[in-house]
């Protein structure tokens, strides 16, 4: 859906339900419309986008021992991050978040870089590496795990948004 559609489309998002929150849905419409806004000033309006929102958590105990097999006691945030998505038709992988520089990383280098330590470049070579080599499983085996472990009502935006990072 290209950004003028979906700007159409955000005034019937019914964000109160989005984000458990009795407020007043005007800023979360306005926060939506200025991704959109900067996304196209950035990168250009013409194509097909998809938006993104990563849900907040807070890790009440436990924290950082689920990843070592530990148990965690997690609570979800009506706070999150929101991305404007968009295959680029090259092999690598822009970022630009408010505020800061861009990233660039390319997919046909992602050996780790001591110049990149601490530095959100790093990060993200680091997560494109992971998802390299998780990604040598077959594409059906991710769709089959996605349609046996994801609730029916969610199973088709989760193929979705799984096809799009696999396209990327």
């Amino acid at each position: 859906m290209n950004i003028s559609e979906i700007k159409k489309r955000i005034k019937d998002i019914d964000f109160n339900a989005l984000y458990c929150s009795g407020k007043d849905t005007e800023a979360y419409e306005k926060r939506f419309s200025g991704l959109l806004d900067s996304f196209s000033e950035y990168f250009g309006g013409d194509g097909d986008i998809s938006l993104f929102s990563a849900p907040g958590r807070t890790e009440i105990g436990g924290n950082h021992t689920d990843h070592q097999h530990g148990a965690v006691l997690a609570g979800s945030l009506n706070l999150d991050v929101i991305a404007a998505v968009r295959p680029n038709g090259t092999n690598t992988v822009c970022i630009k978040s408010e505020g800061f520089p861009e990233d660039k990383v390319s997919l046909d280098d992602l050996e780790p870089k001591k110049a990149e330590y601490g530095m959100a470049s790093g990060l993200i070579r680091g997560v494109l590496a992971r998802f390299a080599k998780r990604f040598s499983i077959p594409y059906e085996t991710w769709i089959n795990a996605i349609e046996n472990t994801v609730a029916p009502k969610f199973i088709e935006l989760n193929k979705k948004a799984f096809n799009l990072g696999y396209n990327l």
